[in-house]
């Protein structure tokens, strides 16, 4: 699941920062880059959902997983206010930087086990 969510973080990296370098007026690279920056986001999602119901005890689970689906709710919702204020290519700057953030905490953070569980 690490490998997973590290070539997602770098994957949304890599669009994001291209949008924000390229300063393009073409919607369809513009498009195209969205949904790269998507497909990561996609890989890094479900491996970060699996690590943190694995990785609690099971009496603990509900509660963490309750934080971990609110904060994701308040993204969701502050997203766009946001980046409707901010509108222009510091959006992609800082949203990029919050990946690499991201990229660099799961790199140091996620320690996989070397068991299988089946």
């Amino acid at each position: 699941m690490k490998i997973f969510s590290v070539i997602g973080l770098i994957v949304l990296v890599a669009a994001i920062l291209t949008c924000g370098f390229i300063n393009t007026k073409n919607l369809w690279v513009l498009i195209s880059l969205m949904f790269l920056s998507g497909t990561g986001i996609g890989l890094v999602l479900p491996s970060l959902d699996a690590l943190i119901t694995e990785g609690i005890e099971k009496k603990q689970r509900g509660t963490i997983a309750s934080l971990y689906s609110s904060a994701r709710f308040i993204g969701v919702a502050l997203g766009p206010l946001i980046a409707a204020v901010i509108h222009d290519e510091a959006l992609f700057y800082l949203l990029a930087g919050c990946a690499g953030l991201s990229l660099v905490m799961a790199l140091i953070a996620i320690k996989p086990r070397n068991t299988v569980h089946l």
